[in-house]
C-alpha cells in the first residue's frame, strides 16, 4: 500500500488458509497470504480512500467501502460455465427430476435424442429414428417415456431405459411440413404438439388423436406450448401475435393479442398463475392468469436487442430465463421485472434453456454446438436478492468482477 493503511484484518479463506486484507488511504485493497508473505490479490477501482476491506462470509468475497460505495471482488474466480461439445445445433434440453441427466435434441447432423450423465458429461443413450432436425422434447417420466417431434413430421416416443429404439405416434401427412414443439400434460395422459401446418394437435401417450385445433388461415406454424401445473390450461403461440389458452377438458379457446410482432414462446410458471411469452419484438412479457379472466400484462421485460426463442422459470417461480438470437442469456425478477443478470454464455443463437430441477444449474444451448452449464452460485447474492446479506452491509452494492 502507498499511503495510510486505515484497516487490518485476518481471516481464513475457503481453504483454511489465512489471509492478511488491508485497506488504505490510496484507493485500493491487498490480500497476502500470511503464512508465505505473496501478494494473492489487489483490488482497485473505487474514487475514494477505502476504510475497511473484509472477507464475507463465504469466505470466497472480498467486501470494499469507501465513500457511501461498497464493491465486491472476487477473491479467486470460479468456473462458473461447464462447456459439454454436441454433434451440432441443439433445439432443446430437459432435465431428469433428479437432475442427474439432461436429454437434448439435434438440429443437425445425425438428429438424435441424447441423454447425457451431467457428471461425466458424457451421452449416455443415443436415440436413432427421425430423419430430420428434432425440434421439440418431452419427458414422462413416471412412465419412462421421452416424447420427440421432428421436422420431418412425425411424433415419436421412446423408452427412457431398456430398448433404444422409437414409435411413430403420428405423422403429417404433407412431407414438407415439421412438428415444431411438443408438451405433456401433468398427468401424462394428453401429448399437445403444435405444426408448421398451423394447429395443435392432442393425443393420448398410444398415439389416438383427442382433437385437433386450427387458428385462422393466418396462422401458418405452431412454435410453442405450455400445459399449466393443473392442466387445466393449455398455453398456445397460436397467431402471428396472440397467446392462445385452452382447456384441454372442454375445448373451450380464449385468445389474447399480446406482441406486436410473432411470439415465439410461451411458458407458465410453477404455480400456473403467471405465464410469459416473448419473441420477434425483442420484449419478454409476464401475465397474470386467473380464472374465468383474460391474461392480465403484469410486467413487461425490456433489454433484449434481438428475437427472444426461449423462455424458462426457476423452479421456485421467482426468477425467469430468456434468451434468443443474439446469444445473451437474462435472469429477470418475477415480482419486480428487474433484471437480474445478463451473461453470454454462447457465440450465436440460444434456442433452449432450463434450470436444474434444484434451481442451482441453467443449461443453455444452441447453433453454436455447445451445451452450457452456468452454475448459479456464482451469482446468488444478485439472482436471489440475499435480502439479509444486502441488510447487513446497508450500502449501495456495485459489483465489479476482475
Amino acid at each position: 500500500s502507498r499511503g495510510w493503511i486505515n484497516s487490518l484484518r485476518i481471516a481464513p479463506d475457503a481453504s483454511g488458509r489465512l489471509l492478511l486484507i488491508a485497506s488504505s488511504f490510496d484507493k485500493a485493497a491487498h490480500v497476502w497470504d500470511l503464512e508465505s508473505g505473496e501478494v494473492v490479490r489487489s483490488f482497485t477501482g473505487h474514487a475514494s480512500p477505502l476504510y475497511d476491506a473484509v472477507l464475507l462470509p463465504d469466505a470466497r468475497t472480498i467486501a470494499t467501502v469507501g465513500e457511501s460505495v461498497m464493491r465486491d471482488w472476487e477473491l479467486e474466480p470460479l468456473r462458473c460455465f461447464t462447456r459439454t461439445p454436441a454433434p451440432g445445433t441443439v433445439f432443446d434440453a430437459v432435465f431428469t427430476p433428479d437432475g442427474r441427466s439432461l436429454l437434448t435434441s439435434n438440429a443437425d447432423g445425425d438428429f438424435t435424442v441424447r441423454v447425457f450423465d451431467l457428471e461425466s458429461s458424457r451421452p449416455t443413450r443415443v436415440l436413432l429414428g427421425h430423419e430430420n432436425a428434432v425440434s421439440g422434447l418431452a419427458l414422462d417420466a413416471e412412465r419412462g417415456m421421452v416424447y420427440s417431434v421432428s421436422y420431418d413430421g412425425t411424433l415419436r416416443v421412446w423408452p427412457l431405459e431398456g430398448d433404444p429404439s422409437s414409435r411413430i405416434l403420428t405423422r403429417l401427412d404433407d412431407p414438407s411440413l415439421g412438428l415444431n414443439t411438443v408438451a405433456i400434460a401433468p398427468d401424462g395422459l394428453t401429448i399437445a404438439v403444435g405444426g408448421d401446418d398451423g394447429y395443435c394437435r392432442l393425443f393420448t401417450p398410444d398415439g389416438a388423436l383427442i382433437r385437433a385445433y386450427s387458428f385462422g388461415d393466418g396462422v401458418r406454424r405452431v412454435p410453442s406450448l405450455s400445459f399449466s401445473p393443473d392442466g387445466g390450461r393449455l398455453a398456445v403461440a397460436g397467431g402471428p401475435n396472440e397467446i392462445v389458452l385452452l382447456d384441454p377438458r372442454t375445448g373451450e379457446i380464449t385468445r389474447t393479442p399480446a406482441h406486436r410482432q410473432s411470439i415465439r414462446v410461451v411458458r407458465f410458471d410453477p404455480t400456473g398463475k403467471r405465464l410469459a411469452s416473448a419473441g420477434d419484438d425483442r420484449l419478454v412479457k409476464l401475465w397474470s392468469i386467473q380464472p374465468g379472466s383474460a391474461p392480465r400484462v403484469v410486467h413487461t421485460l425490456r433489454g433484449h436487442e434481438n428475437d427472444v426463442f426461449t423462455l424458462a422459470f426457476h423452479p421456485a417461480g421467482k426468477v425467469l430465463a430468456s434468451a434468443g438470437r443474439s446469444g445473451v442469456v437474462k435472469l429477470w425478477s418475477v415480482e419486480s421485472g428487474a433484471c437480474l443478470l445478463t451473461i453470454r454464455p454462447h457465440s450465436d443463437m440460444v434456442f433452449t434453456i432450463a434450470f436444474s430441477p434444484d434451481g442451482r444449474t441453467l443449461v443453455s444451448a444452441g447453433r453454436d454446438g455447445s451445451i452450457v452449464r452456468t452454475d448459479l452460485g456464482y451469482y446468488d447474492k444478485h439472482i436471489s436478492g440475499n435480502e439479509a446479506f444486502q441488510r447487513e452491509l446497508r450500502f449501495t452494492r456495485v459489483t465489479n468482477r476482475r
